[in-house]
């Protein structure tokens, strides 16, 4: 089931049994498909909530800055998509992120025309709540919102409020190093879904990780083993309905991965060998599946004398270009242009930066490739869109 689909949960009427719509969109033609389940049982249902988490509810406005991340020290940013006229320009808020004075997020929103979603952290000592809604008022969920107890499920004969779940909440317990060492995620009624234990090891690595199911069963345990350089060399996950599998990580001297196996119960699954090669300044990686000896060009990459990314280009196991990527960098450094190209070399999305004193993006302009279809033919057109980012800084 993919992210991008909506979940509905409804009760019949004088019946423990619901029903689950599933509403597929397609990219291609924005057509919508909807597929019907039964649940017929306390424990399915159960089963769907844990697959309500799985929906990532921050995915509602695109980050047209995310090329350039944030530097410096930053209390708040504020986003808006600029519409209208030059003489006559309309502003509209579609991200805004505030952060304490040890640069921790406090809150964060996201919106567009069609749906928001709000975010805030409490930090408590050594316990983080996050909470996150596609709601206008978060603080009423914050205020209300209460843990229950899980076997209270055990006692209902039907479960659900009929909509689809848009608030939830994490809470972590941090070990003295501030490392996560116990997190729990709550739906919105308060009852615990699934919950994560770690430990760690001077590093800050992750060395075993425990995952519990709703009812507090043990679902997964992963043991991680890493390198002096502090790679990731081995892991090893135990699941309990599915069996055991091991990764392994081989590494050059300079730390880039050569090697990575899989194995599954005992039995080699997959074996990727990864090389490169240099043309100029130019680099070139490979991927050889050492079980069956065919070797494939991933990607082709090009460096400008600062040792930046200039060009990317990407194939497909076939041999088939399956995109290309090309950056270009003003006289401080900063990213000036961004521009995406698939297939046939069309250029699909440009992005435009214009950077502050600090080398912070402040403005984007997006130019997207939209395709019409006019009288049984397809137009292809160019839409640009103009996005701002105000910045506060701290002392």
């Amino acid at each position: 089931m993919r992210k991008n689909q909506k979940i509905q949960l409804m009760q019949k009427e004088h019946s423990n049994q619901y029903q689950v719509k599933v509403l597929k969109k397609v990219i291609g033609n924005f057509d919508h498909n909807v597929e019907t389940y039964k649940i017929n049982n306390i424990k399915n249902m159960k089963k769907l909530l844990l697959l309500f988490l799985f929906i990532n509810i921050s995915t509602f406005a695109q980050d047209e800055f995310y090329k350039t991340p944030l530097k410096g020290k930053i209390t708040a940013y504020t986003v808006s998509k600029l519409s209208g006229d030059s003489l006559n320009p309309t502003f509209t808020i579609v991200e805004k992120v505030s952060y304490d004075k040890n640069g921790r997020m406090l809150t964060s929103f996201k919106g567009s025309r069609r749906s928001q979603s709000t975010e805030a952290n409490i930090f408590n000592g050594s316990t983080v709540t996050n909470y996150k809604c596609r709601c206008s008022d978060i603080d009423a969920f914050i205020k209300n919102f209460t843990i229950r107890d899980n076997a209270e499920l055990k006692k209902m004969q039907g479960y659900g409020s009929g909509q689809e779940p848009t608030k939830f909440v994490k809470i972590t317990q941090l070990d003295k190093g501030g490392n996560a060492a116990v997190v729990g995620d709550y739906s919105e009624s308060g009852y615990k879904t699934s919950e994560t234990k770690s430990w760690y090891d001077a590093s800050k690595n992750a060395v075993r990780i425990e995952r519990y199911d709703i009812d507090g069963n043990l679902e997964e345990t992963v043991l991680n083993v890493y390198n002096k350089s502090g790679k990731l060399a081995s892991q090893k996950i135990t699941k309990a309905k599915e069996g055991e599998y091991k990764h392994a990580w081989l590494y050059d001297k300079g730390g880039n991965n050569i090697e990575f196996l899989t194995y599954q119960d005992g039995v080699l699954k997959n074996h990727q060998k990864h090389s490169v090669s240099a043309k100029g300044s130019d680099k070139e990686f490979h991927s050889t599946d050492a079980l069956t000896d065919a070797t494939h060009l991933e990607k082709q990459v090009s460096y400008d004398t600062a040792g930046r990314e200039t060009k990317v280009i990407n194939f497909n196991a076939d041999g088939s270009k399956s995109s290309q990527h090309e950056f270009v960098y003003d006289k401080s450094g900063n990213l000036k242009t961004y521009s995406i190209y698939y297939k046939e070399n069309v250029l699909s999305t440009k992005y435009e930066y214009t950077a502050d004193a600090k080398g912070n993006a402040i403005e984007v302009k997006k130019h997207q490739l939209v395709i019409y279809h006019v009288d049984g033919k397809k137009e292809p057109r160019y839409e640009t869109s103009k996005y701002m980012r105000k910045i506060e800084y701290g002392k």
